[in-house]
């Protein structure tokens, strides 16, 4: 790489080779304020240098010229900002939000209702417990004459034969002032039960029926008909949503699309 500089009368010096050993000379670089030489301190209000034993670059050191390329790819060096006097104001997070809520978080799907109650501190009656919010919004709630409670379920149905299926259902029903039992059912097969004396825990346990695992069954009536099981197996066996269910199967599983495995061995 050869180098042509000037000296300092304006003359021009012969181009030179470089080589490893080329040291750049101090004169031509010392105008250059990216390159810090020496520790500068402030000593009685003097300033006072400390030459470097290495040569370091400024935080704002960037190339400017690229050489051997076109004009249009050098940059011009930006004005140097002067520093801001005051930061900006921190804005306060969305956490702030969250503790100001008072209930029990719940299921984002979980639907709302425009007569909106304090579910923490709402004592439990026959009124609101066939109010309650369901998880989502295909639950419906039920009423039957002599039934002192109410029945929510997430039904089917079949469009060609019209027939209405409940996969989940849980009956809430009073049994004293402020308290009611309530079991819940998946496929027909009751998977829990329990009491509630709010309104929160009896929409605690929609919500929990509505995060059972079905469990998928055996095998589909597409892939095997009634009439390919011999009659032990049909004795054994019930037709539901498709596919054939263990009579003893419990209706739940651990894990999503497998099999109740205790029931469907057999």
């Amino acid at each position: 790489m050869n180098v042509e500089e000037k000296s300092g009368n304006g003359t021009s010096i012969a181009a030179t080779k470089l080589s490893r050993k080329t040291v750049q000379c101090a004169s031509s670089t010392s105008r250059n304020r990216y390159i810090l030489r020496d520790y500068v301190h402030i000593i009685d209000g003097k300033e006072v240098r400390i030459a470097r034993g290495v040569p370091a670059l400024t935080p704002d050191a960037v190339p400017t010229i690229l050489p051997n390329a076109p004009k249009y790819l050098s940059t011009k060096l930006p004005p140097k900002r002067a520093p801001r006097k005051r930061e900006a104001p921190t804005v306060p997070g969305p956490q702030n939000s969250k503790k100001a809520c008072t209930s029990t978080p719940v299921d984002d799907d979980f639907e709302s209702q425009d007569d909106v109650h304090d579910v923490s501190t709402a004592s439990l009656k026959l009124e609101n417990l066939r109010e309650l919010r369901t998880p989502f919004k295909y639950w419906s709630v039920h009423q039957f004459p002599g039934y002192e409670g109410a029945v929510y379920t997430l039904s089917q149905l079949d469009t060609c034969s019209g027939t209405v299926t409940s996969e989940r259902a849980v009956l809430f029903h009073m049994s004293v002032i402020e308290q009611a039992s309530y079991k819940t059912f998946l496929n027909g097969k009751p998977v829990s039960e329990g009491l509630v004396r709010t309104v929160l825990q009896a929409e605690e346990a929609l919500l929990q029926a509505s995060k059972f695992l079905k469990c998928p069954g055996a095998l589909s009536t597409s892939s095997i008909t009634e009439e390919d099981l011999t009659t032990k197996l049909l004795g054994q066996t019930t037709v539901l949503d498709g596919s054939f269910y263990n009579k003893k199967c419990a209706g739940t599983t651990a894990a999503e699309g497998n099999l109740e495995s205790k029931s469907h061995a057999k």
